[in-house]
C-alpha cells in the first residue's frame, strides 16, 4: 500500500507543533493534559479513518464497478 510522503511529513511538522504548544503552555501556566492527549489522539487517528474510508470507497467503486450497466 503506497501512503504519500506528505503524510509523513505531516506527521512531524504536527508533533513538533504539539511539543512546541506544550511547552508554550507551561510556560504560561496553563498547561492542560487533556489538550495534548487530544492533539495526539486527532494526529494518530487520522491514519486508521482514512484507511478505512479509502478501503470503503475501493469497495464501494469495486462493486459498482462489477454491477455497471454497459459494456465497452
Amino acid at each position: 500500500m503506497h501512503v504519500d510522503p506528505l503524510i509523513y511529513h505531516a506527521v512531524h511538522a504536527m508533533a513538533i507543533l504539539i511539543i512546541a504548544e506544550s511547552l508554550f503552555m507551561i510556560k504560561e501556566h496553563d498547561f492542560d493534559m487533556k489538550d495534548v492527549l487530544s492533539s495526539l489522539c486527532i494526529m494518530l487517528g487520522r491514519v486508521p479513518i482514512a484507511a478505512l474510508t479509502n478501503g470503503l470507497t475501493l469497495y464501494i467503486y469495486t462493486i459498482l464497478f462489477y454491477h455497471r450497466f454497459y459494456t465497452d
